[in-house]
């Protein structure tokens, strides 16, 4: 199997096509296999071929080299041939190895279009054998810095926020995915390097009135199940006790005489959150605890 760098010449007109493989053998018949079948997808090199045809174009390797020296020495001999203008030959991209500047049609985007819509779904065993492949997987600091680096003070096009903005908000997320994110995230903490990090990026932000009626809604008719209420009371226990918050106060049932010496001891006896200890001492409610701060 050689590697190295061949090129594909018109005998009548001599313009050439520049290109390099692992394996030249294989290439060769690739290229005059989709030429044949009028399939190539370089349109520069079909039209002609379609024009002069098979009988008028050789197939000839210049240079034999290294696999990893063969972008290199593709790029010596485009430069060398000038194959990238029109007049001297067809290939379509100035730089070896790299798609920048190449314009699809209208009509091949739309191709590409259905073949990436008709493809079968993922399955389930190869989701999971690639989240396995990206566990534990970390990013080098330098690759990080140099994406920062190459989208520092970029700016989308007047009208691409709005775009992503209305795609995200049709974009609905079904429950299979979300009990999948549930189950991923359950459990999980932040280092208190990333607390910090997502204190500081929300201070000074202030959320506009559709944001605040947009959560308010979804907290609407949401119930707390008793492990969740258990948790709370775990995480408020002794947060504000007498002696350790300089705010906290002593408060009365008047049903039971029992005094605490602050909202939360309240809450915990009661097992509910320290919230509906506060609602029940300012908003007097029939069939519910008589509180008052003393």
């Amino acid at each position: 199997m050689a590697s190295g760098v061949y090129k594909i010449i018109n005998i009548i007109n001599n313009k050439v096509y520049i290109g390099s493989s692992i394996n030249l053998k294989n290439r060769k018949i690739h290229h005059f296999y989709k030429l044949g079948k009028n399939e190539h997808c370089n349109n520069f090199l079909q039209k002609s071929y379609n024009k002069y045809g098979k009988s008028n174009f050789l197939y000839e390797i210049i240079e034999l080299c290294d696999e990893s020296n063969v972008i290199n020495r593709e790029q010596f001999y485009i430069d060398l041939y000038k194959s990238y203008i029109p007049m001297n030959g067809y290939n379509i991209l100035q730089k070896a190895g790299s798609c920048l500047g190449v314009k699809r049609s209208q009509e091949t985007k739309n191709k590409q279009s259905l073949i990436a819509k008709s493809r079968p779904p993922i399955s389930d065993e190869t989701r999971k054998k690639l989240s396995d492949s990206h566990k534990g997987f970390k990013r080098k600091q330098e690759s990080i810095d140099k994406t920062a680096s190459a989208n520092r003070g970029k700016k989308r096009r007047e009208g691409t926020g709005a775009k992503i903005s209305a795609a995200k908000k049709s974009k609905k997320i079904s429950e299979k995915m979300k009990n999948m994110l549930r189950v991923m995230n359950l459990g999980k903490k932040n280092s208190e390097e990333s607390k910090i990090k997502v204190s500081n990026s929300l201070r000074g932000k202030k959320r506009t009135e559709e944001q605040k009626k947009r959560m308010s809604d979804a907290q609407k008719g949401r119930k707390i199940t008793e492990s969740g209420k258990l948790r709370i009371s775990n995480s408020m226990k002794g947060r504000y006790a007498r002696g350790k918050h300089k705010m906290a106060k002593k408060i009365i049932n008047v049903d039971t005489n029992i005094i605490y010496d602050c909202i939360t001891d309240a809450a915990v006896d009661f097992n509910v959150h320290r919230k509906t200890i506060s609602r029940w001492i300012y908003e007097k409610t029939e069939n519910k605890p008589n509180f008052n701060f003393i």
